[in-house]
């Protein structure tokens, strides 16, 4: 699928791999529908980085809270229209995941379970979207460079390295909001899961 005028929601898009992703998106000419609990990151965002772009808007929204997150989705909605101009012809769900979810880790089973989760819809997803030409797949990437990731303990991060294939880092954005894009602009791409251990 082209990105060029198309128009993407990205949710957690004010900060971390979601910020990186918006601005890998709007590179190719996509306009990007930010959503984000955190209303302070996004106006910052919208203020510092994308403050003279007429391809991003920020919406609040807080995905734990269903009518916060369907009037979002309305305004959304609105803003495809809007902004894009254009009819669907298909489109595509990038749902994150979590490496994780695949090799469970001492002390993460809530983090492992609810990843894994999210790993198990992407074939039923994709089988019920494939109907109206949605594609569904799941990124399940390693340890990357996040603000969750920034308060660990050098102890912690130097373990987690040395479990790591090459190259022996944490992940960052701009790798992952590549893997995004590149998932995005292959149609053949659906109801699988992709470990994030490299760049696609």
């Amino acid at each position: 699928m082209k990105i060029d005028g198309r128009t993407f929601n990205v949710s957690g898009g004010a900060s971390g791999l979601g910020l990186r992703t918006t601005q890998e998106l709007m590179s190719y000419g996509g306009y990007v529908a930010v959503v984000d609990r955190d209303e302070k990151a996004g106006e910052r965002v919208m203020s510092q980085i994308f403050s003279s772009s007429k391809l991003v808007r920020f919406f609040k929204a807080d995905v734990t809270d269903a009518e916060h997150l369907e009037k979002a989705v309305d305004a959304v909605l609105g803003c495809v229209v809007s902004a894009a101009g254009i009819v669907w012809e298909r489109g595509v769900i990038v749902l994150v995941s979590s490496v994780s979810a695949l090799e469970g880790r001492i002390g993460h089973v809530a983090y492992g379970g609810s990843k894994g989760a999210v790993a198990s819809m992407t074939l039923p997803m994709a089988r019920d979207l494939a109907q109206w030409g949605i594609r569904v797949v799941a990124l399940a990437p390693r340890v990357f460079d996040t603000a969750m990731t920034a308060p660990m303990p050098k102890k912690t991060k130097d373990k987690l390295i040395a479990m790591l294939e090459f190259p022996r880092r944490f992940g960052r954005a701009d790798e992952f909001a590549r893997m995004v894009s590149r998932v995005i602009q292959n149609v053949i791409w659906t109801a699988r899961r992709e470990r994030g251990d490299y760049d696609l």
